[in-house]
């Protein structure tokens, strides 16, 4: 650093904060960024995430899982919930809104339902067909009531036929087959193309694990396909086609993993992620623990344990992103997201209320179901599905609302260990901030401040948030902190940023107080 006259001078510095929001250990152990809200990383830095647009009001719920089918002209959202099945008939930006239910014979309304769908073409029927296993799992995990699983043609809007086969845990297909699996280790498959013919062609029956199987999910077999990976509570069992009279080999991978809930399991490009009891875990052909110094702790301390099986998973591929929805704190619903981006490799979280959702496939976009109730006076009591990744705001019916967004540096300063934080020993004094100059893709106005403590434990103290827009060149200060922290903050109608390489005007200030 440069001196002059025995003192040293102001210095510039770029905000060098890691990439995603470090929940676990201590602000100054470490040198990522301290806190957010509704921010993302891309390129190693700071972006707010998109808005999200109502689709439907008035819906059942809360709903606890989705499916979207594709056939033009338009889009099929399946939504389930306590009361069955709502369909929601949209066109390829989400609009429309027309909708019916669909019945499933001597299903009875509760609030203990968690589903499971999939699709298989139905060689009897000559239409593709949509399977529903509706399990009493939303309580415990390991409960073990069987259940109707049914089937109907995806397109159709009547009631769906029972496939005369009843299980407690769950539904996933191998392509041709449809599996059902549950307590005792049991899986079950049907024959090839026929979702309600368990005794004839390649059909067959197997208890392979000594507690429930709980997901299934499917497999690249190679030349043993089709194959699946199923997880009972305390294993994972690889499940593959050979054909003759053995039909299919089931292999144990693992007899001693974990898993925290039945809808955690996700396939991002042929990697399989879930969290565990006490840990993220992967499969990519051994089971592996997904390295997360950054939110695990937070995630773990801070999840409703009575309300585990509510957890749920999904994907945003545009942004490399894997979302683990949870209900954080006292909270019976899932009203918080741990976010684990694959590109970036780092992890970051946020507070979000939605209770099932379905990635982008056909449609370019994801559609996720609000987890609490509207307070709409025509339709009280109900729920909402909307579209994400559109545009910059909430919008709710014509409704246009702003979305507050911010993000928090690491501590910077001398005492830190250097402005950037960098552990290179400096005189501990406090840091006077004279300018800071943004450097942002930005629309609308945004806001910066200043927030620090005298030490480590001490009390934040947090100065005015000053404005400033897309041609504002710098942001003056003549604020002294000890240990520094800089928040962003965008919060107006329209209002969207990723940050770049914003430098701070920094000198000495006074001695350590």
């Amino acid at each position: 650093m440069p001196e002059s006259s025995g003192r040293f001078d102001s210095v510039t510095y770029p905000i060098v904060s890691q990439p995603g929001i470090k929940r676990d250990g201590t602000e100054l152990d470490g040198n990522f960024y301290a806190d957010s809200n509704w921010v993302r990383f891309r390129l190693g830095r700071p972006k707010k995430m998109g808005g999200f647009r109502e689709i439907q009001n008035g819906l059942d719920g809360p709903i606890r899982h989705m499916y979207i089918h594709s056939k033009h002209p338009e889009h099929i959202i399946y939504n389930f919930s306590g009361t069955g099945i709502q369909c929601v008939l949209v066109d390829n930006e989400a609009v429309g809104g027309s909708s019916y239910t669909r019945s499933m014979p001597a299903f009875t309304t509760g609030d203990n339902y968690l589903y499971q769908t999939d699709t298989l073409f139905d060689v009897t029927g000559g239409n593709t067909s949509i399977i529903v296993h509706p399990g009493r799992n939303l309580s415990d995990m390991d409960q073990s009531t069987a259940t109707t699983v049914y089937f109907g043609d995806v397109l159709g809007t009547g009631a769906l036929s029972s496939t005369g086969q009843t299980v407690d845990g769950g539904i996933v297909v191998l392509q041709p087959y449809l599996f059902i699996y549950g307590t005792n280790g049991l899986i079950k498959n049907s024959a090839a193309n026929k979702p309600n013919d368990f005794a004839t062609g390649d059909s067959n029956t197997a208890n392979v694990a000594g507690t429930k199987i709980v997901r299934g999910l499917p497999l690249r077999g190679g030349g043993q396909a089709p194959s699946g990976l199923f997880w009972s509570l305390d294993s994972l069992i690889r499940v593959s086609f050979v054909g003759g009279t053995a039909k299919w080999k089931y292999d144990t991978v693992s007899a001693k993993t974990t898993v925290l809930c039945s809808n955690g399991f996700i396939d991002y490009d042929g990697v399989f992620f879930w969290p565990g009891v006490d840990r993220f875990l992967m499969y990519n052909g051994v089971i592996k623990e997904v390295p997360n110094q950054m939110n695990q702790d937070f995630f773990f301390d801070n999840l409703n344990w009575n309300a585990r099986q509510k957890v749920w998973v999904t994907a945003q591929p545009r942004w490399g992103e894997i979302w683990w929805h949870f209900p954080k704190g006292q909270s019976t619903e899932c009203n918080h997201a741990i976010v684990y981006n694959v590109r970036e490799n780092t992890w970051y979280d946020t507070p979000i209320e939605r209770s099932a959702g379905y990635a982008p496939r056909v449609l370019y976009f994801p559609v996720y179901a609000e987890s609490t109730s509207n307070d709409d006076s025509a339709t009280p009591d109900k729920y909402r599905i909307f579209r994400h990744e559109v545009g910059t705001d909430k919008v709710v019916g014509e409704q246009q609302l702003s979305i507050d967004a911010f993000v928090e540096t690491a501590a910077m300063g001398f005492a830190s260990g250097g402005p950037g934080g960098n552990a290179i020993p400096q005189p501990n004094v406090q840091t006077r901030v004279l300018r800071i100059e943004p450097d942002f893709v930005m629309n609308g106005d945004m806001t910066v401040q200043l927030r620090g403590q005298a030490h480590a434990q001490a009390p934040v103290v947090v100065d005015a948030e000053k404005p400033f827009g897309p041609t504002t060149p710098t942001v003056d200060f003549n604020t002294q902190r000890r240990l520094l922290r800089i928040r962003f903050r965008s919060n107006m109608v329209g209002g969207d940023f990723h940050m770049g390489k914003t430098i701070v005007h920094m000198e000495p200030g006074d001695p350590r107080q």
